[in-house]
């Protein structure tokens, strides 16, 4: 769930441009199965109708810092909140080579509701902060300041206190990368909980949806994208009739479906380039260009 400001002017983003990646294929499955289902909708400003996005600086990077409140939820230690929270940024990097989320430590507040929230507020401090907030009503929500470029000056993650719980991930770096060694047996199709018995949700899958809106996508409705890490929370068709459930089930969220890639992709473009004589890529590309035709062939 997304709102958003720009030009120190409040626009909520409702329904942002649907943007769609090359030509959307015709034949029959091409959605919503997450292999080759390239839909995607970028966050737009209100007033020039330009994407949301970070300045990618001379490094090559667009840095995102950000801090996290982890406290407020009886449902997770603080502990827990921060490695889920961490682990969530860190898996988007796996999937641009330009993306850095920059992880500065516990905030000095609770991150600002929407409610509350004034267009000079959002990233005042610069601190960005992801947290709980007793006054969420929906499972998390993004706010975003922009100027009038269409470039991120700040977000808040605003997130309900629970209940919650966290599925850890292998790496060193705590982000979760789609080995079928460690998720059997379809990397892309993964029967881990997103929202489990008894309403209990993961809280690392829930939080790398709120960062995809931190870097300029935007929610997804309709059926048809329901296998996506940027679907909505309740999808809905041409007719109105309202889903809660994915004819597929729902997958864990925490590897992107192709759209989800492609539209960042449009944000920040990226190549793969030559490997070297021993087959070996840049470290920032070392996940992504060797695996990326064997996930999305």
């Amino acid at each position: 769930m997304q709102k958003a400001t720009a030009a120190k002017k409040v626009i909520v983003v409702l329904a942002a441009v649907a943007c769609f990646a090359a030509v959307v294929p015709a034949h029959a499955g091409s959605c919503p199965g997450p292999r080759t289902c390239r839909n995607y909708e970028l966050s737009y400003t209100g007033d020039t109708n330009l994407p949301f996005h970070w300045p990618i600086g001379s490094s090559g990077l667009i840095n995102v810092p950000y801090r996290i409140w982890p406290y407020g939820s009886p449902f997770i230690t603080p502990e827990n909140a921060i490695s889920a929270i961490r682990g969530a940024a860190a898996t988007w990097e796996l999937w641009n080579p330009h993306v850095h989320f920059d992880y500065r430590g516990i905030a000095s507040r609770p991150p600002v509701s929407w409610g509350e929230l004034a267009g000079s507020v959002v990233g005042a401090e610069n601190e960005n902060v992801v947290g709980f907030s007793p006054g969420t009503v929906a499972g998390a929500t993004t706010s975003l300041g922009a100027d009038s470029s269409g470039h991120i000056t700040g977000f808040e993650i605003v997130i309900m206190p629970g209940p919650w719980q966290d599925a850890p991930c292998q790496q060193k770096d705590n982000s979760c990368t789609p080995e079928p060694k460690w998720y059997p047996p379809y990397p892309l199709n993964l029967t881990g909980i997103h929202e489990a018995e008894g309403g209990i949700q993961d809280l690392r899958s829930v939080v790398f949806h709120e960062f995809g809106h931190t870097l300029g996508l935007n929610d997804l409705f309709y059926q048809i994208n329901c296998m996506m890490t940027m679907r909505g929370g309740i999808s809905a068709d041409a007719s109105g009739e309202y889903y809660e459930e994915c004819p597929e089930g729902f997958r864990h969220v925490m590897t992107p479906a192709l759209g989800d890639v492609l539209g960042l992709k449009a944000l920040y473009p990226w190549t793969c380039p030559k490997p070297d004589r021993k087959g070996r890529y840049p470290s920032r590309y070392k996940f992504l260009c060797p695996k990326i035709r064997i996930f999305y062939p």
